[in-house]
């Protein structure tokens, strides 16, 4: 099946505790692409960010509510291991080490708007953990509860971030 993605919605905030991009799933769609840029806002003290799924109401998806199952790779300590849970509150987290620190997260995700099956899909992210050293997670993440989702939210609980996260759809050709 020939295709292409296509940018269906983007958002940009400085210096946020959280930011929310709504609408940006819909029943045209089954497959979607998601790509997060997250850094410590200035003067921050944030130390990690995390991601939710939005329902179709606008709120935010708690509990114990996503599975993850990654491979870790720790760069400079040459440690290797497997990341697996069946109750985590976010799908997505990373850390920053420093004012300095950038993290990247790509999520691909299946079948969001549908609210007969759960939503599963591809992530990888980047992020560094201590100077010099970075940490790569690859694998999957997902809800597992079955309902609509519209939308994400990226927040951090312990300061501002800066985050431009946009959602591209694949389009059958």
């Amino acid at each position: 099946m020939a295709g292409k993605f296509i940018k269906i919605k983007s958002l940009s905030g400085t210096d946020v505790a959280n930011l929310n991009l709504t609408t940006c799933f819909n029943e045209r769609y089954n497959i979607y692409e998601i790509f997060t840029t997250i850094k410590r806002a200035s003067g921050s003290s944030s130390t990690a960010a995390y991601q939710r799924f939005l329902d179709s109401s606008g709120s935010e998806i708690t509990g114990s509510n996503y599975n993850e199952g990654t491979w870790r790779n720790s760069q400079n300590s040459g440690s290797y291991d497997r990341v697996y849970s069946t109750s985590d509150t976010y799908m997505n987290s990373v850390s920053f080490n420093d004012a300095d620190s950038l993290a990247t997260i790509r999520h691909i995700i299946s079948n969001p708007y549908e609210n007969d099956r759960y939503i599963s899909g591809y992530v990888s992210r980047y992020y560094e953990i201590n100077s010099p050293s970075e940490r790569a997670n690859y694998g999957l993440s997902g809800l597992k509860d079955v309902q609509t989702v519209t939308g994400i939210k990226t927040y951090s609980t312990s300061g501002n971030i800066d985050v431009d996260i946009a959602v591209y759809a694949y389009e059958a050709t």
